[in-house]
């Protein structure tokens, strides 16, 4: 118990400001943010633009009111770019879906990347896009501004 004790300054030391990072982070991304623009690398029907919809996020959860669902968020703010995961349940046996996204943020502008997925229970993505910039790579990009009170 000793050693564990004599442990813990060395591990914060070595996470550095790796939880309040976190914590500034999730404060960034508290309230309600407006889609101005939606990319897709696929055609949209006219009547599905996202465009005017929001983006709540309250502790760390987001309501996103064009899918009509809730997530869970998990960022990581230190990676470059930086990385959110948005995750749900999708059924009652506890199986979940993950958007592994990327994303910038300042303190009026909002942008994420969806990656690339494939059909599991309904939508579920696989991979997360290296950089806002490459058109190959099959992608859903979102650029939100914080809704002024």
């Amino acid at each position: 118990m000793e050693l564990f004790a004599g442990l813990l300054p060395v591990l914060f030391l070595m996470l550095g400001d790796a939880p309040s990072l976190h914590l500034k982070e999730y404060e960034r991304l508290q309230g309600v943010w407006v889609v101005r623009s939606a990319e897709y690398c696929f055609a949209l029907a006219d009547n599905d633009s996202p465009v005017g919809s929001t983006f709540t996020f309250e502790g760390k959860h987001v309501t996103i009111s064009h899918w009509g669902r809730v997530y869970t968020v998990e960022i990581n703010p230190s990676a470059r770019p930086k990385e959110m995961d948005l995750v749900r349940l999708v059924d009652d046996a506890g199986n979940k879906e993950a958007e592994l996204c990327i994303y910038e943020i300042d303190e009026t502008q909002l942008k994420i990347r969806f990656g690339g997925y494939r059909e599991k229970h309904g939508y579920c993505l696989t991979w997360r896009p290296a950089d806002f910039t490459n058109p190959r790579q099959p992608n859903l990009t979102y650029v939100l501004e914080r809704r002024k009170h």
